[in-house]
């Protein structure tokens, strides 16, 4: 925030920000243009009674000037960000409902800068367009006519059929990309042993009588881990748009909650067998769109703390810095 107000000309880097001048800096001027914008837009909208927007300006901005100058910024682009999501989710149906809470929060969308845009990898322009479309759940202008998938079923025009139907590839295809780009992170431990695609049998784990027939189950991951910690893991990517209408309805309340849903199914399948030879299951969800289960993030920051507890350092700072570094490649 210091640099910023340096930079602005009038305050130099040993003095305290001027207030008067703080909110008459640019984009602090063009954020509260926005904000007023967004009060105009949302007045039919019933907002939480803890909104921002309940508040005003004055009042929002005086307390973000009182708050540490690192933070003002940061604090301002949440509130807006807010606003328009409260206004855009009201003019949508469920299934954009819950396209947008699953392209949104930490890690979602990350896939996007995955893609290739350069060398013989890359799409061209308007057939890296349409794979947006698809991938996002948008309307396809190019499409004149109603395509027919691999299965012999009428290609929709958001693309929800090849997201789900298992005949393209497209569903095996997603899975074993995140079990391996998960495998490759375990892997990258210090002192791990890693199995991919083994069964309960494989292990040559005591099973109960009554669990004979779970000798064949798959597991996609089995981990034995440097703090001596052994795990079964189970990796399941699950579009959330569905077709029946109540589920469909559940899963536009709340960001992950397609992948809430799909963990409570896998969960009765592996954790009583899992419990039953005594390891431990974590199950790692995430929806087509890249929203991970809130399981999943705990599982990649208690590998982040695994990986630094390896390492020795100086200082706590050291610590914090390579373990915001790790979860951020993670």
């Amino acid at each position: 925030m210091i640099e910023r107000l340096t930079d602005q000309s009038f305050l130099g880097p040993s003095q305290s920000p001027d207030r008067d001048a703080f909110f008459m800096l640019p984009w602090l001027q063009a954020s509260k243009r926005e904000y007023d914008r967004a009060e105009s837009v949302t007045e039919s909208v019933k907002l939480k009674a803890h909104h921002p927007l309940h508040q005003g300006w004055d009042a929002q901005s005086g307390r973000w000037w009182r708050a540490p100058h690192t933070q003002e910024q940061q604090k301002i682009t949440d509130v807006l960000y807010r606003s328009r999501t409260v206004f855009l989710f009201s003019k949508v149906g469920l299934s954009e409902h819950v396209c947008l809470h699953s392209c949104s929060g930490n890690g979602a969308s990350a896939w996007l800068s995955a893609i290739p845009l350069s060398g013989w990898l890359c799409f061209p322009p308007a057939v890296y367009r349409v794979a947006l479309h698809i991938r996002l759940g948008l309307p396809i202008p190019e499409m004149r006519r109603v395509g027919v998938f691999v299965c012999g079923s009428s290609l929709n025009p958001r693309g929800h059929h090849a997201q789900k139907c298992p005949n393209g590839g497209g569903v095996h295809w997603r899975h074993e990309q995140v079990k391996g780009a998960l495998t490759q992170i375990l892997r990258g431990l210090r002192h791990t042993h890693v199995l991919e695609e083994t069964t309960f049998g494989h292990l040559e784990v005591a099973t109960d009588s009554r669990l004979t027939e779970e000798r064949n189950k798959p597991v996609d991951i089995f981990a034995s881990l440097s703090n001596g910690d052994t795990l079964l893991a189970d990796v399941s990517v699950t579009f959330p748009i569905f077709s029946d209408a109540s589920r469909l309805r559940t899963r536009s309340k709340t960001a992950g909650a397609a992948a809430k849903m799909k963990s409570e199914g896998k969960v009765r399948k592996y954790a009583v067998s899992a419990r039953a030879v005594g390891l431990r299951f974590v199950l790692l969800v995430f929806e087509t769109f890249g929203h991970p289960d809130r399981e999943t993030v705990s599982f990649v920051k208690e590998l982040v703390s695994v990986a630094s507890s390896r390492a020795e350092f100086s200082t706590e700072g050291e610590l914090m810095a390579v373990q915001a570094r790790l979860i951020d490649r993670y």
